[in-house]
């Protein structure tokens, strides 16, 4: 294996404490340190992860960055695409075939008897 300079020197420096390290001990925390340590820890990784929303109705609500950013972004929709006019309608829209759409899928599917079903439903469902 080829190790970077940096690397060789911070081997170096480990290879150099590893004789004092094995002997060290250090004392217990105690139960109040703990939590404290726990809270502070907790805080700094939620910090970290989420973030509030910038748009829209939930604007001011903290949520995950990567979902904000995927919110917030730009549409993927052109401005020439006419949303009045919807070219279909439906209760329900299962996008993606992975486990999750699939298990979506089947669970809408369960909770409402076949014969209820509008025709354009029933054979969505059968298309492979």
């Amino acid at each position: 294996m080829i190790y970077t300079p940096e690397m060789l020197e911070s081997l170096q420096k480990v290879n150099a404490s590893r004789q004092r390290r094995l002997n060290e001990t250090f004392r217990r925390m105690t139960q109040d340190e703990r939590q404290e340590v726990l809270k502070s820890t907790t805080r700094t990784i939620l910090r970290r992860l989420f973030g509030p929303l910038k748009v829209g109705p939930n604007k001011g609500g903290r949520t995950l960055h990567e979902l904000a950013d995927a919110l917030e972004g730009r549409s993927r929709i052109l401005p020439s695409f006419d949303l009045s006019q919807p070219a279909f309608e439906t209760d329900v829209l299962v996008v993606g075939g992975g486990g999750a759409g699939a298990s979506a899928a089947l669970l809408a599917k369960s909770r409402v008897p076949a014969s209820s079903w509008p025709p354009s439903c029933a054979l969505a469902m059968r298309t492979p």
